[in-house]
């Protein structure tokens, strides 16, 4: 088959439009570009999803991300030539495509995949100069590989960094999956327990490879934010969070022998969100693995008030 695609002048980072040429296999891409002489076989030899580890300050590589193809020119002879690495579009991508995606990087099948997510920093994208070189992919239903799917990357897309994909691949480990089960806050008055918009933090999780294996427990204060107490109160339906914190307040909302009684361990530590992060679900942190004691434990005060005046920390 035909399609239009373009390519990076070598040192140049400019773009040229090309006449792109599929092989039978699909693995080699010949191009013949209008106003050069240079004939590179461009092949895909690989992609990856990537993400900052926020702790680190590296750029990790996972089964969610941002979705990053990597081709070579089949024709240079050094190995360290001929090298193209960009995004991918989300334009006519569809459900099919990521699974065709994912099984590509190893998994089975995809969980979730969208755009607008900032795993990588812009500012990371510009310094190593990693631009959109795939658009409109279009996969059939009878496609079964994501090679087999009609394609094009040229100059001018029309698509901005806001619709660079993101990919969550299905994990093939046993190992456990937690995803929010549920969020709580509760506090504890005159023998009673009782919910509302103030009390100790308390959260459900859910192992999504054994539905049937859940833990809860409450959260460490470590690295724990002002955006993250306003996320945590939108997920059990309230504007923002008008005030949190730690000890001493946590105590008067469960006093310490109670708390003890109720046999409850802290399931999360270091939680970061990010200013782009919209749920609790897109920030990380550590599950079952904390240097913490009781009294780090985060309390919440959350509100639906009109004239928010920003969040409080306290204690």
């Amino acid at each position: 088959r035909v399609a239009i695609t373009a390519g990076v002048r070598e040192g140049s980072g400019a773009f040229y439009l090309c006449d792109e040429r599929v092989s039978a296999d699909q693995s080699i891409v010949a191009l013949k570009c209008f106003g050069s002489d240079i004939e590179p076989e461009y092949g895909l030899v690989g992609a990856g999803l990537y993400f900052m580890d926020n702790r680190t300050e590296e750029i990790e590589k996972g089964r969610e991300g941002l979705l990053i193809v990597h081709f070579r020119d089949q024709s240079a002879e050094d190995e360290t030539d001929g090298w193209l690495s960009g995004t991918v579009c989300d334009d006519k991508f569809n459900d099919h495509a990521a699974d065709l995606s994912c099984q590509y990087l190893g998994y089975e099948s995809a969980e979730e995949w969208g755009s607008g997510r900032q795993y990588v920093p812009a500012s990371i994208l510009e310094e190593y100069k990693i631009q959109t070189l795939v658009d409109d992919i279009n996969c059939g239903e009878s496609d079964t590989n994501i090679t087999e799917c009609e394609a094009r990357v040229l100059e001018g897309h029309d698509c901005s960094s806001s619709e660079n994909l993101w990919l969550k691949c299905a994990s093939n480990s046993d190992e456990p999956e937690w995803k929010f089960d549920a969020v709580q806050l509760y506090a504890y008055n005159e023998g009673h327990i009782s919910t509302g918009p103030e009390g100790l933090l308390f959260v459900g999780l859910e192992d999504m490879n054994h539905p049937e294996d859940r833990i809860g427990g409450t959260v460490c204060d470590d690295d724990f934010n002002d955006h993250a107490a306003d996320l945590f109160c939108q997920s059990i339906g309230y504007k923002y969070a008008e005030a949190w914190g730690s000890s001493p307040e946590n105590a008067h909302y469960f006093p310490a022998e109670v708390y003890e009684s109720w046999n409850h361990r802290i399931v999360l530590d270091d939680v970061q969100c990010d200013e782009w992060t919209t749920h609790i679900s897109e920030c990380e942190a550590r599950i079952l693995e904390h240097d913490c004691s009781k009294s780090e434990n985060i309390w919440l005060k959350c509100s639906n008030k009109d004239d928010e005046e920003g969040t409080e920390e306290e204690g």
